[in-house]
């Protein structure tokens, strides 16, 4: 079985590796993401294998990310059901001509876990953004 914290410790490490199907083993069938705080808009719902879809689409316009993960608390925990915060840092990195290579935005992920078939899965994420600075225009 899985721990709760190796599970979100996963999640990034996975992502900036761009090990696309062992991503998806860290997400509950269906996944709540809100990230409302970096993009605008509503929270989404969508499955694990849609929500890596657009992780990878995403990244790809990248050279390297980096996902820096520290301060994890839990929160909540259950036999069932846990809730992790944690501080993060992420870095983007993509040559271009619009300006700076570099992107990096800071501020706290909110992890909500279930245990399903013997591991914890990430069923929703918040990111909370505190701070970004460079190129935002690497987003596309």
């Amino acid at each position: 079985m899985s721990c709760v914290l190796e599970t979100c410790v996963r999640m990034a490490w996975h992502a900036d590796h761009r090990e696309w199907a062992a991503l998806e083993t860290v997400f509950a069938p269906t996944v709540r993401m809100d990230y409302t705080s970096l993009y605008g808009g509503s929270p989404q719902e969508m499955t694990a294998a849609e929500l890596v879809a657009g992780w990878r689409d995403g990244l790809s316009r990248f050279r390297l990310t980096q996902h820096l993960t520290a301060n994890y608390l839990v929160q909540e925990r259950t036999a069932t059901a846990a809730t992790v915060v944690a501080a993060v840092q992420s870095t983007h990195e993509a040559p271009n001509d619009r300006g700076a290579p570099v992107w990096r935005i800071g501020g706290d992920f909110r992890f909500e876990l279930t245990a399903e078939d013997g591991d914890w899965r990430i069923r929703a994420i918040t990111f909370d953004l505190a701070w970004a600075e460079g190129n935002r225009a690497l987003l596309g």
